[in-house]
């Protein structure tokens, strides 16, 4: 999947889609996305969403796209508090699909794109 590399808005509706025909933000859950960053926290993640048990925080970027330091240091704060902490790519389709179609035990899920703080890594994931 690596070949598609939709602009940050395609990804975010796609994600967004996804998440909402598989349960994430029904019952007790809910899904936020910030239509406008005015007046927003700046770095806070694009989506944060819970299915009613489950939560899960996600900034999305397009395949190249490049994190504000203000978004690493809120990813990096949330992942110290919150198992599911992720930078979700168009390039990482198909593990985000597999997360959100909750295919294993969520708990038990391991993800590459899950988001873990390193000091004094300021790579560009």
């Amino acid at each position: 999947m690596q070949d598609w590399n939709p602009p940050e808005k395609v990804w975010q509706n796609n994600v967004r889609t996804i998440a909402l025909s598989l349960g994430w933000g029904r019952g007790a859950g809910f899904f936020y996305h910030a239509l406008h960053s005015k007046g927003s926290w700046a770095g806070w993640p694009d989506i944060c969403m819970s299915d009613g048990t489950n939560l899960i925080y996600a900034e999305l970027k397009s395949n190249k796209g490049k994190l504000t330091q203000a978004q690493e240091d809120i990813l990096d704060i949330l992942s110290l508090h919150h198992d599911h902490v992720y930078l979700w790519r168009p390039g990482d389709r198909d593990e985000v699909y597999e997360i959100l179609w909750r295919t294993k035990t969520f708990t038990d899920l391991t993800s590459d794109t899950r988001w873990v703080k390193r000091k004094g890594n300021k790579d560009d994931r």
